[in-house]
């Protein structure tokens, strides 16, 4: 687990990287040259999904989501277990929708030959990526659910949440 953690830490970097590189051309092409980059737009919407979507299997693994504890007086241990239980299947079956509803998308792209209007990339390998990184989250929560069943939990960093 911990090579998938690196690549994905190290590709969501590297977008990011891209994606600034992307924006400096685009602004010094415009503001020097009177040309911006003609597919800037579309290549930065592009490069901040895939980075978002390679971090998202991280922050879900790790439990670093943003939550908002209703119950943040749940002290004892076997409670705050079953929050994590809960949330882990939770998120596992809402990744498992949206891959879902990414998949009747690219499929529906493909069928009707639906491309970006300026890159002329397919917008079915855009929801195929989604939907496969949205698969990769769906297992990092089952993994938190399994590893808490197996009395392993996955420390999410945060002390009080160790168990």
């Amino acid at each position: 687990m911990r090579y998938l953690e690196t690549f994905l830490a190290r590709m969501a970097a590297l977008l990011l990287f891209l994606m600034m590189l992307i924006v400096v051309i685009d602004v010094v092409g415009r503001g020097l040259f009177n040309a911006p980059l003609s597919i800037g737009t579309e290549l930065t919407e592009l490069v901040m999904m895939a980075m978002v979507f390679m971090v998202l299997p991280l922050l879900a693994y790790r439990q670093r989501d943003i939550t908002v504890d209703i119950v943040n007086v749940v002290s004892r241990p076997w409670l705050r277990k079953l929050q994590v239980l809960l949330s882990g299947l939770c998120g596992a079956l809402v990744f498992a929708a949206t891959v879902w509803q990414f998949k009747i998308f690219g499929d529906r792209a493909r069928e009707s030959g639906e491309v970006l209007a300026q890159m002329g990339l397919p917008l079915a390998y855009v929801w195929y990526f989604m939907a496969v990184m949205g698969v990769v989250t769906a297992l990092a929560f089952l993994a938190i659910v399994v590893a808490l069943l197996i009395g392993r939990p996955i420390a999410s960093g945060k002390p009080e949440e160790v168990f």
